[in-house]
């Protein structure tokens, strides 16, 4: 799964994540045409950056963006292979989406969450 973020010409927007998880779990945030990676954070790494800022949209139209989530079963083990994770939209308006997402079962969304914020 991944949610899809809009991006409207002349505005940028600044996604922020944090982790509570015991499993590895990674944020991905691609440009949807592309299929590039912009940024990806993973929640036991703790030297990357916890925060993307987009560049302007300086073009006549809409740019889009993907996010979405992944984890492995267990701790860091490069063994491990990554699993979609299950995205909940916790809270949404027009500045800003919160994203969760599960590693398990239990339910909580909040294994590694997401923050984005368009200007208003």
């Amino acid at each position: 799964m991944a949610q899809i973020l809009p991006l409207q010409p002349g505005m940028d927007l600044t996604v922020g994540v944090t982790f509570s998880c015991v499993h590895e779990n990674e944020i991905i945030i691609e440009h949807h045409a592309t299929g590039e990676r912009v940024f990806a954070a993973n929640s036991h790494d703790k030297q990357q950056p916890r925060s993307w800022h987009s560049p302007i949209n300086s073009g006549p139209g809409v740019h889009l963006y993907m996010i979405r989530a992944q984890h492995k079963n267990g701790p860091p083990d490069p063994k491990l292979p990554w699993v979609p994770s299950a995205e909940n939209v916790l809270y949404a308006n027009s500045a800003v989406k919160i994203i969760g997402y599960e590693d398990a079962n239990d339910g909580d969304y909040n294994d590694a969450v997401a923050t984005v914020q368009w200007p208003q």
